[in-house]
């Protein structure tokens, strides 16, 4: 084949990323004030070592100039989400390329296979309103922030090993969990968690422990994370932290309590009923509170056992009958409970043939989408799966197997004078096979 052998197309962005890294570490270790900072957040000088913590300098260029004396041409630095470049109106570049992080501790972003992908940046202390905590990376060939964890490299041996993973925000929160010996921890980065995430997590354990503040913004975060993870068919249960505390402060303040949040942690449905029932003293409008906030998440339940756990649970709380909540729950319309788009994946039931064809077309579209001048239209593809499978085929692969399928669809397609008709030929056969079990359904 022609590119038997031929280099990795994204490896000069992995590089860069690779020497970013070593580049921020060395800033670190002659910057007394990020040293003060992170030693004042608890961290540790091996923590720092074993997570590759650096310093981004205050300098608009540092770091790419240090990577243009490397050998790094500039659409590699920005393509590795390192550097950017103001464009006018017309899209044309006006000004010479500038860092994207500046003045930041730096926390290295790694995938699953241990790979640096991209950085998040935290300014130092609280910042304020026109200032965010952190900055990530933007999202880059090697870095899609749906479906990379942070700390999930380290963590996925530990969540098998205890059976349950642990989920919280920030980087810092991580480290510092981590430091204390809960290994099983990953982090959301501070963006919505998708059911990729919840995907990844349950191939290695079904069960998961969501850290949140008690606060209403970091109750309503836990929740919806939870109503992923419960339609994903994960045990979810919550760790409440005292109000205004994350994971980092708790445990910096007395490990011990940290420990004895994670033990004593409730599912998610026995932590909203206690809740609602704390807050709402009336018993009609209680009852009322269950049916809307709650119910809807017993309704997303797929085991009908563990269901009928909590919905005698529920009723017994409430002084009513099983039937009666039985029969609110069976009443939730499924289009009102918001279901994720995991939850309807085409991939999952399917046949050999249609899991097999659904590869190769997304094999031929990375393919195409790497060639200067396809000889067909990559985004018409694109757009075409992502209408059939009702979601992006993005989610159905993990980044690191990517090139091995591109590369597949390549050698058997390459020399194919009509690849055009056998994709409308491949899908066709998904159009079908949707409509088929769409039917299927609604019967």
């Amino acid at each position: 084949p022609k590119n038997a052998g031929r280099p990795d197309p994204n490896g000069r962005i992995y590089a860069a990323v690779k020497e970013a890294v070593a580049f921020f570490r060395t800033n670190f270790e002659e910057n007394n004030t990020a040293r003060d900072y992170v030693r004042s957040r608890g961290i540790t000088e091996a923590t720092v070592k074993n997570f590759s913590l650096g310093w981004a300098q205050g300098e608009w260029r540092a770091l790419f100039d240090h990577l243009s004396k490397k050998g790094f041409r500039t659409d590699e630095i920005i393509r590795a989400g390192l550097a950017k470049q103001k464009m006018d109106d017309k899209g044309v570049t006006g000004s010479h390329p500038y860092d994207v992080f500046r003045e930041r501790v730096m926390f290295p972003i790694f995938d699953a296979s241990g790979r640096a992908v991209a950085f998040s940046g935290r300014i130092l202390g609280k910042g304020d309103e026109h200032t965010p905590k952190y900055v990530n990376s933007p999202e880059t060939p090697i870095f899609k922030k749906s479906e990379i964890l942070y700390g999930f490299d380290r963590a996925k041996q530990s969540i098998r090993q205890y059976n349950f993973s642990i989920l919280g925000e920030g980087q810092i929160d991580l480290v510092m969990t981590h430091q204390a010996g809960f290994t099983n921890t990953v982090a959301s980065m501070g963006t919505a968690i998708t059911p990729f995430h919840m995907e990844r997590l349950k191939r290695i354990s079904g069960n998961i422990v969501i850290a949140l503040d008690a606060d209403d913004a970091g109750v309503a975060s836990a929740l919806k994370t939870a109503k992923i993870a419960i339609t994903s068919g994960m045990d979810v249960k919550v760790a409440v932290l005292p109000e205004g505390k994350d994971p980092a402060d708790v445990v910096q303040e007395d490990k011990e309590k940290w420990k004895e949040s994670v033990r004593t942690a409730k599912h998610v449905i026995d932590f909203l009923l206690e809740r609602i029932l704390a807050h709402e003293k009336d018993s009609r409008k209680a009852k009322q509170r269950v049916t809307r906030e709650l119910l809807p998440y017993v309704a997303l339940i797929e085991n009908g056992i563990d269901q009928a756990h909590f919905i005698t649970r529920i009723a017994s709380a409430l002084g009513i009958d099983d039937a009666i909540v039985a029969e609110e729950v069976r009443k939730i319309p499924q289009g009102d409970i918001e279901l994720p788009r995991q939850k309807e994946e085409p991939a999952k039931a399917n046949s050999p043939r249609y899991d097999r064809l659904t590869r190769i077309l997304y094999g031929i579209l990375l393919w195409k989408e790497r060639e200067e001048k396809p000889d067909i239209d990559p985004e018409i593809l694109r757009a075409d799966l992502t209408r059939i499978l009702t979601m992006s085929p993005d989610t159905l692969y993990p980044l690191e197997e990517r090139d091995a399928i591109a590369f597949e669809a390549e050698v058997a397609y390459q020399e194919s004078a009509h690849i055009d008709r056998h994709i409308k030929e491949m899908l066709t056969f998904l159009e079908e096979h949707a409509l088929k079990e769409e039917l299927t359904r609604a019967m």
